[in-house]
């Protein structure tokens, strides 16, 4: 399809239509097929996600001796806990737990302290308990939400794929509605969020990449349903992070009908800026509690992950993409684990490369070809300049002297000396004022003489020696 092509003062409606034309339902990429069918407990294929509640220990779809080992870490760190405590923090119904306690107790690794009269017990670990719990404390300390399987994990993540949600015309502009997009640049974001592969978002700073990155993931109007924690065989894999996963509620009539062990959240939208390096595409382990934390591209599947600033991180452009390059055409990763076993895992989220360099000059084409899709957030026009310019003065709580400030401002400031115009300006310039007005007790009020002194501080230049 040919690049279509608006004026600037293209209205929303127009915006709109030509949205329309370029977002299009992409087809869902190849299934990865990680093994044996699935958990009976995973609603049926064509039906929404949902991680339906266990009945029984084998609708956990994981091994026996890793649920054992958690409640032993758990009553290591925190002896003398209910049958009904255990159940909360492990995410598994008591009922389902209570044979594996009768289990361990016959084993004499735990003991019941005493019983609460409503048919549950306090657990509390015994010698021979602590010195098996000390044991599997020295290779993970992990005692929370017991794990998903490697297996449900994956297909998860293949039904909840960006690819296979819808991205309206109207969602996209919800998204965006709190920035000055113009119609263009909405239509080109538009086709490269409903391909849902990668895009390169780039051009000079200061024109709002970031803030349009970081709110792309809002165009996807659904939820997700995310563990927990994964079994990558026996080896737990921390995947909600609370700083990134936003919870949403999920009861019906009191009680949710889902596994406790997964949580669903908004599409998240995971950033890395210049403290990224290799080591966040890999599984990391903690040296303090030996737990393993999720790379960047598994917290961030089935969502948006932004490299901010890109290439300008502690990695080069070229290293951070060669590890990717897989993941970049086939949508799936290689991920070793510390003990050396490898797992295939989905790489299904929409990658956002952010830099106000050419891409060109950070890669070469091998690399080029697999990102499709380039697209640059420009400087204001004067008219677009001059609206922010009143929009934020209302926002900071400040009035113009006279109607024709922001336009002596642009003359004077940006068109003589030939400084290009930036939507951040006026919000900059602005900030200064009222920082100004505040200090010296003045009312809040714009002026000529206030725009100056912010100017000057603003746009420093040392005086000639």
């Amino acid at each position: 399809m040919p690049p279509l092509e608006t004026s600037p003062d293209s209205s929303a409606e127009q915006a709109g239509w030509l949205l329309r034309q370029v977002i299009e339902k992409q087809p869902p990429p190849p299934r990865m097929h990680p093994g044996p069918k699935a958990a009976r407990t995973l609603s049926r294929e064509g039906e929404p996600f949902l991680p339906q509640r266990p009945k029984s220990f084998e609708d956990l779809d994981i091994r026996t001796r890793d649920v054992r080992s958690l409640i032993l870490q758990l009553l290591l760190q925190r002896n003398g806990q209910l049958g009904t405590g255990i159940a909360e923090s492990l995410k598994i119904p008591l009922r389902i737990l209570e044979p594996l306690l009768k289990e361990l107790r016959d084993e004499r690794l735990v003991e019941i302290r005493k019983s609460t009269g409503h048919h549950d017990f306090e657990y509390a670990l015994t010698d021979l308990g602590y010195a098996h719990a000390r044991r599997d404390g020295e290779r993970s300390s992990y005692c929370e939400a017991a794990p998903v399987s490697y297996r449900d994990y994956v297909e998860s993540v293949e039904r909840q794929s960006p690819c296979q949600a819808t991205i309206t015309p109207e969602n996209l502009q919800r998204a965006l509605a709190d920035l000055h997009i113009r119609p263009e640049l909405l239509s080109r974001l538009g086709r490269a969020i409903a391909g849902g592969r990668s895009m390169f978002l780039c051009g000079p700073p200061g024109n709002g990449k970031t803030s349009i990155a970081e709110r792309l993931v809002r165009a996807y109007s659904d939820t997700i349903w995310i563990p927990y924690a994964v079994s990558f065989g026996g080896d737990i894999v921390r995947i909600f992070d609370p700083l990134v996963h936003h919870a949403v509620p999920d009861v019906v009539g009191g009680r949710s009908p889902a596994d406790d062990r997964w949580v669903r959240i908004r599409r998240p939208a995971v950033v890395a800026g210049g403290e990224l390096d290799l080591s966040a595409t890999c599984f990391r382990r903690d040296e303090q509690t030996g737990q393993l934390q999720a790379p960047l591209h598994l917290k961030s599947n089935c969502g948006v992950l932004v490299i901010d600033d890109f290439g300008r991180q502690r990695v080069r452009p070229d290293e951070l993409l060669n590890r990717w390059i897989v993941p970049l055409e086939s949508r799936v990763d290689y991920l070793p684990l510390p003990s050396g076993r490898s797992f295939r895992v989905p790489f299904e989220q929409f990658l956002i490369l952010s830099t106000n360099l050419k891409p060109a000059q950070l890669v070469d084409e091998a690399y080029l070809r697999r990102i499709p899709y380039k697209v640059e957030v420009s400087g204001p026009t004067s008219e677009a300049f001059l609206r922010q310019f009143l929009v934020m003065a209302g926002k900071l709580g400040l009035t113009l002297s006279e109607p024709q400030l922001a336009v002596r401002l642009i003359e004077r400031h940006f068109v003589t000396p030939d400084r290009p115009l930036r939507y951040c300006h006026a919000r900059d310039l602005l900030v200064l004022v009222k920082h100004q007005c505040e200090f010296h007790g003045l009312p809040p009020v714009v002026t000529d003489e206030l725009l100056d002194e912010a100017v000057a501080t603003y746009f420093f230049e040392p005086a000639a020696e």
